[in-house]
């Protein structure tokens, strides 16, 4: 076998395996997009949401059902939503360096943060009489 035909054969395989691999991405990136779709998260189910992400992991829809989750963790309210909130974001944030959703969980922190300043700074007002206490 003449030697240019072992570099074909390399190149067509070397094609093929590439074409395999788009492929299933893309199978799996649709199928990551179907779970952020599904009835978990439009029914606002934190505990389905979180374990979606599982299902999800390393796709491109991670970003997005990693910011709906820890949003709707922060609508909830609450200190533990809050931290779990917190927690989802800021790993986010870690693991996502410039993609476009970055603002927005830098904008969901600030909020989450600012619950936790609030009720620090008003604390003396509970005992000033004829206060509001909030």
């Amino acid at each position: 076998m003449p030697s240019w035909t072992k570099y074909l054969l390399i190149a067509g395989v070397a094609a093929l395996v590439l074409v395999l691999v788009q492929n299933w991405r893309a199978q799996t990136d649709a199928a990551a997009w179907a779970v952020v779709a599904g009835e978990a998260v439009r029914n606002g189910d934190v505990d389905a949401m979180e374990s979606a992400l599982v299902q999800v992991r390393g796709t491109s829809a991670e970003p997005h059902l990693a910011y709906l989750t820890a949003q709707r963790l922060y609508e909830l309210g609450g200190e533990a939503n809050f931290d779990r909130a917190r927690s989802l974001a800021s790993t986010s944030l870690a693991e996502i360096g410039d993609h476009p959703m970055r603002e927005a969980f830098e904008e969901l922190l600030a909020a989450v943060d600012s619950f936790e300043v609030a009720p620090a700074q008003n604390e003396g007002l509970a005992n000033i009489p004829g206060s509001l206490g909030f």
